[in-house]
């Protein structure tokens, strides 16, 4: 529990989408989508999760928030982030290849597959030290 609630919002970086009405019941607003990376050991590259709730898949929340986590981490100075994906996560491994990323095996684990995308501000469409 530690691990998922321990946000710095520097080292650690959540985002979360809200559903855009409350449920019969509940003042609360619902959590439909989760994007996090964990940036380890002052290192150039960070671990990456997502999850999206099923009945909010395919709206292209997915992209918007992957899109949005790449820049918080390029701009932090994460250079590549990567995550595991499950091997026939299909959908997963097309969203992280329309953002440029790649998605490659696990020899030693055929369940699981690799993926990493690469941050530079240029490839990002960031500009960055500009004063304009």
């Amino acid at each position: 529990m530690h691990a998922l609630t321990a946000v710095d919002q520097h080292r650690h970086v959540a985002l979360n989408a809200l559903a855009d009405r409350l449920e019969p019941g509940n003042d609360d607003p619902r959590i439909v989508a989760d994007a996090r990376y964990v940036w380890e050991n002052k290192g150039r590259s960070a671990e990456f999760a997502i999850a999206v709730a099923d009945d909010w898949q395919r709206q292209g929340l997915g992209i918007l928030l992957m899109r949005q986590l790449a820049e918080f981490a390029c701009l932090a100075g994460v250079r590549q982030l990567f995550g595991y994906v499950l091997a026939d996560n299909l959908p997963m491994q097309a969203l992280v290849r329309v953002l440029g990323g790649r998605v490659v095996a696990r020899p030693e684990d055929e369940d699981l597959r690799l993926a990493r995308l690469d941050l530079t501000p240029s490839r990002l469409g960031l500009r960055v030290g500009s004063n304009t």
